[in-house]
Formats: C-alpha cells, structure tokens, sequence
C-alpha cells in the first residue's frame, strides 16, 4: 500500500513539473533536428517568418497518428498563411523507416527526429500527443497535451485568432472528443 501511494505521489509530482515546465507566455525553446530526410532545421528559421504548431506525436501512438489525417485538414485550410507545422517524433526509429512510414502515411507536413529525445526534455513533452502552438516572435500561445477532433478544433481556433491578431487572448478548452495517448 505504501508502494502504491508512494508511486501515485512520484506521478502527480511528474505530471505537475513536466506541466509547469512550458506554459502559455514563455518563450519556446531552441532546438536544431535533422528531417526524415536528413536536412537541419532550427526552430529560430521561423522566427519573425512564420507560426510554428509543432505536435509531438509517436507512430505507435494510435491518438497522434489519427490526428494526422484531421492536422492534413488544418494544414490546408491555411495554406499560404505564415504557418509552418513540424511533427517532432519522438521514437528510437531509424530516419529511412521513418521517412518510409511518412510517405505511406501521406503526412503532409516535416516530420523531425527526436529519437534522444533532447527536444522533448526542452518542451518537458512526455506524453504524445502534445501540441505546441508558437508565435513568430517564438512566444507560446497554446499548450495540448491530447489529441482527438476536440483540440484540433480548438488549435484550428487558436490558429485563425493568431493569423488575425498576432497572439492567442485565453486558452481554449476542447468541446467536443478528446482522446489522451
């Protein structure tokens, strides 16, 4: 019983540092990463260009891979707005299987490689899929960490209200499905 108390106690601290960690306001971290294709990308490329929604997602996260489809949708509802989308994965997979497996998977936006997991410690993501909504001056404007047609209704929102005003005036919370990986 002692064990079992002292495990929950360990989660709830977890969950409550890895939350706290990056929140709405501050400043998106830096990373560099290669692509499925093996070419760099650094997050400040985008800076004062484009809004990044960078989704943390796994391919044998059912949740992350069934947001694929709903995120295409997104992608082109704003297409040739300043908006970039960059999946970060975050599996130990090589980048040929990888970039196999995205090109069968019709995933229409850069996927990088996490497999150290460096840039997901910097973001404290430690679940997918998590969403990272980041303004052009490389503030974060909206945090999810779950997936479903639910919060990519609300990151839809989030989206058009940042291409309109530059910044996100309140976090939404998702209306409808929401599915936790």
């Amino acid at each position: 019983m002692r064990r079992l108390v002292l495990a929950a106690v360990v989660l709830a601290l977890t969950a409550s540092a890895g939350s706290a960690a990056l929140q709405r306001g501050k400043q998106a971290p830096a990373f560099t990463a290669k692509d499925v294709a093996g070419k760099a990308v650094k997050l400040s490329d985008f800076k004062g260009k484009k809004h990044v929604l960078l989704m943390f997602w796994s391919t044998t996260c059912p949740v992350s891979t069934g947001d694929l489809r709903p995120l295409a949708a997104l992608q082109e509802k704003f297409k040739g707005k300043p908006l970039a989308i960059l999946g970060v994965n975050t599996e130990k997979i090589a980048a040929s299987l990888l970039s196999q497996w995205s090109k069968e998977q019709k995933v229409p936006f850069r996927v990088v490689r996490d497999a150290d997991r460096a840039i997901c410690k910097r973001y404290q993501a430690t679940a997918t899929p998590v969403y990272y909504l980041i303004s052009k001056d490389g503030t974060v404007q909206s945090v999810y960490t779950n997936g479903g047609q639910g919060v990519i209704d609300v990151l839809t929102e989030d989206v058009a209200e940042l291409l309109r005003t530059g910044k996100i005036r309140a976090q939404r919370e998702p209306k409808g499905p929401v599915t936790f990986g």
